[in-house]
């Protein structure tokens, strides 16, 4: 349908209704090409190199994250097309005071920003929906066939759940500054009241004469080495365990091969290393990544079991991605 022109003398206010409805237009049409590196919001739509086709697997992820971001954008446009009042300006930016006799006329225009919202969401719905299947067909592709099975496709699309990560929706940011933020300072404290009693019997002190204030902040960091690095930290924290200080400690950190024992402490293990350890010693006989193995712990540990092969599909698609890019970089003529 043709638009209605905007009211004679509202100059501002057709300005404003062809910036909303260019974004809209601009939102509906999908991922914009890649902005260039030094170039301008205004100059990216001629910017080069435009994200993958939906259709590949790694472009998918990178379209339906632009497209979730897109149409919490439409989001907002609605908000503030709602929220317009244009009897009276109310402010310096705002756009000039048009006549009663126009109300009607404005009232149409704001309908039609809010049509155009609408139809741009369904039609981002639609390509997200496209993307993602276009995602698991790819990332079952990727596996091979003993693998290729309902719940693997499902593991794929837990990468791309809002509930289980909202950060897709979220900008990330740092933080600059020369001590800690409130927020770790409070984790700080929290957890210095909860280990006080156990800290005075690790020194043999009475726990009434402890001051949080007066408490260390411990870390324990464990090393990279596979599997022995695994069964050396494990060893580590039970005697640490048995000694009163892992009960003690501030923070802990780990890579590769630790990073397997620590991880285990903090889920099934609940703090205990010797549940770790008993875990292990029922394991070791026989290969961690054995087909029996693999099959007990999908069948034992189902929804975990998506999320590790989700992490596993994830990693598959960034080194497929950064391979895919080293080939296009070494295919280009000198």
């Amino acid at each position: 349908a043709r638009s209605a022109e905007p009211p004679a003398g509202a100059s501002a206010l057709g300005a404003w209704y062809s910036s909303v409805a260019s974004t809209i237009e601009s939102l509906a049409s999908g991922p914009p090409l890649t902005q260039a590196p030094g170039s301008t919001s205004a100059e990216n739509h001629n910017a080069i190199d435009p994200i993958a086709d939906s259709n590949d697997s790694t472009g998918s992820v990178g379209s339906i994250s632009w497209m979730t971001s897109a149409i919490k954008q439409l989001d907002e446009l609605t908000t503030e097309v709602q929220a317009m009042a244009w009897g009276k300006p109310v402010s310096p930016e705002s756009p000039a005071a048009v006549s009663a006799d126009d109300s009607g006329v404005i009232t149409s225009l704001k309908q039609q920003l809010l049509d155009q919202i609408d139809a741009a969401r369904a039609q981002l719905d639609l390509k997200i929906d496209e993307a993602r299947a276009a995602l698991e067909s790819a990332v079952v592709g990727m596996l091979p066939e003993q693998l290729q099975r309902p719940w693997i496709s499902a593991s794929a699309q837990i990468c791309l759940d809002l509930e289980t990560h909202p950060e897709l929706l979220q900008s990330a940011s740092v933080r600059t500054g020369a001590g800690l933020c409130g927020q770790e300072l409070d984790f700080q404290r929290q957890r210095a009241e909860r280990m006080r009693k156990d800290f005075a019997q690790f020194i043999g002190v009475a726990a009434a004469t402890v001051d949080e204030r007066d408490i260390p902040v411990i870390g324990v960091a464990g090393s990279g080495g596979g599997f022995r690095a695994m069964v050396s930290t494990v060893g580590s924290y039970r005697a640490m365990y048995q000694a009163g200080l892992l009960q003690c400690i501030m923070y802990d950190a780990a890579v590769s091969g630790s990073s397997w024992a620590v991880g285990a402490l903090h889920t099934y293990g609940n703090g205990d290393p010797h549940k770790v350890l008993g875990n292990l010693r029922l394991a070791m006989p026989s290969s961690v990544f054995s087909t029996a193995n693999l099959m007990a712990f999908v069948s034992e540990n189902g929804s975990i079991a998506q999320r590790v092969f989700a992490d596993m599909a994830a990693r598959y698609l960034l080194s497929a991605a950064e391979s895919d890019d080293d080939t296009r970089v070494d295919d280009t003529p000198a």
